[in-house]
């Protein structure tokens, strides 16, 4: 018994370092977590739309915005997370049909645990191309890590034909599909008439932000 005993601790000590040792496994301590989105997720001050933060648009603060709260949650599970969050409305949402994936080069650098794609209230019908959008999603995950667990939204802005070919690429490539696309059409879930610009207050609210941020929790933290 005894022999069979330290076989099996052997055993068990080898299997346990070469986990610890994949490229993708991660403890509790160590995380690493990487959001791509539009102006909810961060916009710079603009003094001509009435626009004054340097966060996700229109949040009355920095930890309102649903970024700065989901890390919060992030943060009461993980105790190292390194958290990085991008606006790519241009680079991507405007420019789906022909981007440019060099664009996405530190991001790849950074090999990110978790990937959560929220974006694609920019993208436009008038020239939509479903197959584009398809292709050009599953060409930015490749690039940056395939092995990252993804996440990835519906729009804020209820749009059932993007928003079903988003759930389309989501469904096909194993991502986790998170739909927030109910909250845009709840009007205390937007800014309103706490800014003149029209397209500023159509953004989410605090409220909003906090229901986004729940959404995407909602699946997240079951990992």
């Amino acid at each position: 018994m005894r022999i069979y005993g330290i076989c099996f601790c052997i055993f068990l000590s080898t299997f346990c370092v070469g986990a610890y040792n994949h490229p993708k496994f991660k403890t509790k301590e160590n995380l690493k977590v990487l959001l791509l989105g539009n102006s909810m997720t961060f916009h710079t001050a603009s003094e001509k739309i009435g626009w004054i933060g340097n966060w996700g648009m229109a949040a009355s603060s920095e930890d309102k915005d649903f970024v700065h709260l989901l890390k919060v949650e992030l943060l009461s599970k993980y105790k190292k997370l390194d958290f990085r969050y991008y606006n790519v409305a241009n680079t991507f949402e405007k420019n789906y049909q022909n981007i440019d994936i060099t664009n996405y080069t530190n991001f790849r650098n950074f090999e990110p645990d978790i990937l959560i794609i929220r974006l694609g209230d920019n993208i436009q019908m008038d020239d939509f191309n479903a197959g584009s959008l398809k292709v050009s999603l599953e060409n930015l995950v490749k690039f940056i890590d395939p092995k990252s667990k993804v996440f990835i939204s519906s729009r804020f802005w209820s749009n059932q034909v993007i928003d079903n070919t988003i759930k389309e690429c989501a469904n096909k490539n194993k991502w986790i599909f998170v739909d927030i696309s109910s909250l845009g059409e709840i009007s205390e879930n937007m800014s309103g008439n706490r800014f003149e610009n029209k397209g500023v207050g159509m953004h989410p609210s605090d409220l909003g932000m906090q229901r986004i941020k729940d959404k995407i929790w909602e699946k997240l933290k079951h990992i």
